[in-house]
């Protein structure tokens, strides 16, 4: 930790800026504390657990216009800052080191992660967010002062690394990527990092803030789908059997609940405050329970009268159209979902506007 912290200083002293080392400590045991503010840092303390918590804490004590942030095992080099600090300097709101595009030391990065783990995870969030970045794991970074309050950061874990680089593309922040080295660990003991555990907490948290490619395409996908093969039935045509219609009835109704919970998780991260999506707000005026209830109802109401006279031919011992029975059932389960959805929505709504009567 002493030298990772000496040679931070002499990085910074080679750009000429003011030098300021921050070491936060979440519960180290190993002395590195003590070797950290004999080198020259401030050392804060940050009570919870976990590589978000800590990082963030020492984000927010920071008083320099670019941070620079890496982990302090000495796989990072802080002597070599200009590249970083640079890119920001240039306008980029959020720098990310690339191992992968930099010298990694023979041993330094183990070949799961260096070969499937990392490239899935960025592959993967390039996708789901437009981003261009090769490293998504790199523990070194730059940001700039003025862009760290708009990305409300708050995972506490390893997640942490995924969710700067979401939130900051979701915000519309410009983003660049500079080459770096990696180093073996210099530490004399095993690293926290647990591949397989690690690395499920980040696919998560890419697939939670995506709810358009997640849910909302394949439920339109669905109910679509479902649509086309229960369209016939739907519109009072027979004979077609049990199959068909049943099929159609369970894409169209498996659609519409795909849907509706996406569209419930962008309200809530809209709400919350994770990005903010304005459209949402002229949703909540003009289209408010009411109109989602009378919606649901109306739906309730045609499923009603198309069940009627199944009931009246069960009644007097006649078989019923199987494309009728899967039309009733359409119609009143999904008059079913949509108040369900009003109402959760309503609540939503309610909790935006005691958040921000601005709306």
């Amino acid at each position: 930790m002493g030298a990772c912290v000496e040679e931070a200083l002499r990085g910074i002293a080679a750009l000429g800026a003011e030098p300021e080392v921050l070491v936060v400590d979440n519960g180290s045991r190993d002395g590195s504390v003590g070797a950290a503010g004999a080198a020259g840092a401030r050392v804060i303390g940050e009570r919870r657990k976990g590589y978000g918590n800590a990082l963030w804490h020492g984000i927010r004590e920071s008083t320099g216009d670019v941070v620079v942030v890496g982990d302090a095992d000495g796989s990072y080099r802080f002597d070599d800052l200009a590249a970083l600090v640079a890119a920001a300097d240039s306008g980029a709101d959020l720098v990310m080191g690339s191992r992968l595009r930099g010298r990694i030391e023979k041993g330094a990065m183990p070949r799961l992660n260096r070969y499937l783990g990392t490239p899935v995870l960025t592959g993967l969030l390039n996708l789901l967010f437009r981003t261009r970045i090769s490293d998504v794991n790199c523990g070194q970074r730059a940001l700039r002062r003025e862009a760290v309050a708009r990305l409300d950061l708050r995972a506490g874990g390893m997640e942490f690394a995924s969710e700067m680089v979401i939130k900051a593309a979701l915000a519309g922040l410009r983003i660049a990527e500079v080459p770096v080295d990696f180093r073996r660990d210099r530490r004399g003991r095993p690293p926290h990092l647990r591949p397989w555990r690690d690395g499920w907490r980040h696919l998560r948290f890419l697939l939670l803030f995506a709810p358009n490619i997640v849910l909302l395409a394949p439920g339109a996908a669905f109910l679509l789908f479902g649509a086309f093969l229960e369209g016939p039935s739907l519109f009072g045509r027979e004979g077609l059997g049990w199959a068909r219609p049943f099929a159609g009835a369970a894409f169209v109704m498996l659609g519409a609940q795909l849907a509706q919970v996406g569209l419930i998780a962008k309200t809530w991260y809209h709400v919350e405050g994770f990005y903010r999506r304005p459209y949402l707000d002229r949703l909540f005026r003009y289209v408010g329970l009411e109109a989602g209830l009378l919606l649901g109802l109306g739906l309730v109401a045609v499923g009603t009268v198309t069940g009627v006279p199944l009931v009246a031919a069960w009644r007097e011992g006649v078989s019923a159209d199987p494309g009728r029975i899967a039309s009733a059932i359409t119609f009143l389960a999904l008059g079913a979902q949509v108040i369900a959805s009003s109402v959760i929505l309503s609540v939503l709504g309610i909790r935006r506007s005691t958040v921000d009567p601005r709306g």
